[in-house]
Formats: structure tokens, C-alpha cells, sequence
């Protein structure tokens, strides 16, 4: 198995268990740093990841950072 693959293989399992998650998630726990690659395989695959933008404000309430995140609805 390759890394590409050992790495798509943990996210996924990640994402299943109802966790988001971010770049840095994904650079700290799994050692990938190129999560968008691995999301856009995932899809290709035909997983439902779905993504939106989190923000962090300054104290003007600027924009400071922004940072995609994703996730899998999981059906309950």
C-alpha cells in the first residue's frame, strides 16, 4: 500500500467515525500535507465528502484566517 493510499485510508476512517477534519488535523495526526488531494481522491472514489469555510476573526472582526474543513453526514 502506498502512502497516498495509507493516507486516504486513514482520513476516510476519520471522516466515518463523524470527525471533521482540517489541514492541520490531517498534518498532525497522519503525516499529510496535501489533505485537498486526498479529499478530491476520496471523491473520485465516490465518498460524500462535503467542505465548508471556518473563520477566525480578528478583534475588528476581520477576517483573520480562514481554513477549509470536511466532513462525511453520517446517517444516525
Amino acid at each position: 500500500m502506498t502512502e497516498r493510499e495509507a493516507q486516504k485510508r486513514k482520513i476516510l476512517n476519520w471522516m466515518l467515525s463523524g470527525m471533521a477534519i482540517t489541514q492541520q488535523i490531517a498534518t498532525d495526526l497522519f503525516d499529510c500535507t496535501r489533505l485537498g488531494a486526498r479529499i478530491y481522491d476520496l471523491r473520485r472514489d465516490g465518498v460524500p465528502v462535503q467542505s465548508g469555510w471556518e473563520y477566525k476573526l480578528d478583534k475588528d472582526g476581520k477576517v483573520e484566517k480562514k481554513w477549509k474543513r470536511y466532513w462525511i453526514a453520517v446517517a444516525q
